[in-house]
Order: structure tokens, then C-alpha cells, then sequence
């Protein structure tokens, strides 16, 4: 009877044991939630790996207005028609937000969200509600929402990725997100990476394409999310954006004046550079590979075409 005693007493502290934690940091009997769980990513890519598929999504935000100097086109909400190129394999892929310009549109970047995708990206551009072509007349002074667009945007495509249906269902990877622009989308991107108004924290790497520094309602802060800053040698305006960011940066200098053929679908002679480099920088800060930002620093630097700088 004794020998029983003992046999059932030690039985139950092993269960009692396996139920808790152990003093070794063992794992606790309640899994983690999904949100907490580091997603494995597949090998960093080179541009053309992977088919790359289209899909337009509308998104509604219903707690931010759209507002216009005459009423006209102004409304209670601020709809997003969002086109996503994305690449068809097994992910769970980085997630890259690209701000369009002044008068632009998501279909002005083929081109370069394609040959993202290709090499393991989703890629999300939306139309601003008052910037874009597709409005009778643009309201400059909205770009001071559109940091509010792109994380509204990064929070739908998330949930699609979380959600057990539809072709974006458990292909982003959440914690590895970027953001880029073109032009006044760069002052977008430098408001939701830099800028204590609308800042977005599950930004990890921005790319700013002959982008502006134009002011918002915060401060700038500069935390050391990477940053690439694009620009022709005949267009200062990122010099002062990359004095003032956090390493590591990089201001990639293209020896011509341009503005935007090199990033849109214009006949460019520097658009495959474009895609090359800059799929070095994503590659080297959203998958994390180290090899890519040493193929950057090579990549980049074109005699008679291109020059980089670097810190960090």
C-alpha cells in the first residue's frame, strides 16, 4: 500500500510539472498566438524568379474623412482602390506599400511592382483619393493623409494574409514590411517612417524615389529604419532627407536630371538598374540577407551612371 502511495504522488507533481512552465524557460501548455510567431521567410531572390499575379482590392477606411477646398468629391470615409501584384509561390512573403506622385496611378508602375514581385514581394499600391489622375483636380495639401492611407493599407492586406481565404491568405509575412514613393509619395513615405504624426512602426525599410521633405502636423525624428534615397544629380531634394536619417542609408545618385521615367513604365535606359538595385535593398533589409547589401554596394556604383553613398 505504501509502494502505491508513492507511485501515485510521484504521478501527479509529473502532471502538475507538465502543465506549467519549468525553471529553464520550458514552453508553457498554451500555444502562442499567431501574431507572436516568428514566420520563416524563403530564400532572398533575384528579379524574374517567381510568376507574379494581379489582383485589385478596394479598401474603405470609414474613420478617416476625404476632404476637398470646395466640397466637391469630399465624403465621410476614404476609398482605396488598391492594385497588388504578388508572387505565385509559397510564401509567407515581405510586404511592400508604393506611394504613387502627383497625378500618378498604380498603373503607372508595372514595371518596377512586377520585378519586385518576381524576386518575392507582395506589392500594394493604391490610389490616393485626391492626388492621383483619375480626380478633376488634385489637393496637393492631402499627401498629409496619405501616411494614414499606406498603413490602412498595410493593416487590410495583413488581415487578408491572416484570414483562411482568397489568394493573399497566408502570404504576407507581417513583420517584414516596407514602404516606398515617388515624388510627392516620397513625402508620403518620409510622414509614415520618419515622422512623429504618422509614424508606423511595422515599417522596417523605406525607399524614397526623387522624393520631397515637406512638413506634417509631428516632428521628424529619424529612427533608424533603413532608407534608400533615389535621385538624379540635378535634383537636391534628397540630399537633406539623407543628412538628417539614421544609418544605415543610402543616397543613390543617377548622373542625369530625371524625375520619374526611371520608376513608371516610361522607356528608360536605367530601368533595369532601378529594379536590380533596389531589389538589392529590399533583399538585404526585408529578408534580412547580408549578401544582398554587398551586391548593393557593387550594384549601384556605374561609372558614368550612377553613384552611391552609404553610412551603416
Amino acid at each position: 500500500m505504501r509502494r502505491a502511495t508513492i507511485f501515485l504522488i510521484v504521478a501527479l507533481l509529473a502532471v502538475v510539472g507538465a502543465c506549467g512552465d519549468d525553471d529553464d524557460g520550458g514552453s508553457s501548455s498554451v500555444p502562442p498566438s499567431p501574431g507572436d510567431v516568428e514566420q520563416d521567410l524563403p530564400t532572398a531572390a533575384a528579379p524574374g524568379t517567381y510568376q507574379v499575379a494581379e489582383l485589385s482590392e478596394t479598401y474603405v477606411d470609414d474613420s478617416r474623412p476625404t476632404e476637398t477646398p470646395d466640397g466637391q468629391g469630399s465624403g465621410p470615409s476614404r476609398t482605396l482602390v488598391t492594385t497588388i501584384h504578388y508572387p505565385q509561390g509559397d510564401g509567407p512573403f515581405p510586404l511592400i506599400v508604393l506611394a504613387h506622385g502627383l497625378t500618378g496611378n498604380p498603373d503607372k508602375f508595372t514595371e518596377l511592382t512586377t520585378g519586385w514581385a518576381s524576386a518575392g514581394y507582395v506589392v500594394a499600391v493604391p490610389l490616393f483619393p485626391l492626388t492621383s489622375n483619375q480626380v478633376p483636380m488634385q489637393v496637393i495639401a492631402d499627401y498629409n493623409n496619405q501616411p494614414g492611407d499606406m498603413s490602412f493599407v498595410i493593416d487590410e492586406v495583413l488581415a487578408r494574409s491572416e484570414g483562411d481565404e482568397g489568394p493573399l491568405a497566408g502570404l504576407v509575412a507581417a513583420d517584414h514590411v516596407g514602404v516606398a514613393g515617388l515624388s510627392l509619395g516620397g513625402a508620403t513615405v518620409y510622414g509614415i517612417g520618419f515622422n512623429s504624426c504618422c509614424r508606423d512602426d511595422r515599417v522596417d525599410a523605406a525607399l524614397v524615389m526623387a522624393g520631397m521633405l515637406l512638413d506634417f502636423e509631428g516632428e521628424f525624428e529619424w529612427p533608424p529604419v533603413p532608407l534608400m534615397v533615389i535621385a538624379g544629380n540635378a535634383d537636391n531634394s534628397g540630399r537633406d532627407p539623407y543628412s538628417m536619417a539614421s544609418p544605415p542609408k543610402y543616397l543613390w545618385t543617377i548622373e542625369r536630371a530625371l524625375h520619374s521615367a526611371p520608376f513608371q513604365d516610361d522607356d528608360d535606359p536605367a530601368d533595369e538598374l532601378v529594379v536590380t538595385v533596389t531589389v538589392d535593398f529590399w533583399n538585404g533589409f526585408l529578408y534580412e540577407d547580408d549578401s544582398a547589401i554587398d551586391r548593393l554596394l557593387t550594384d549601384a556604383m556605374v561609372p558614368g551612371t550612377a553613384t552611391l553613398e552609404h553610412e551603416g
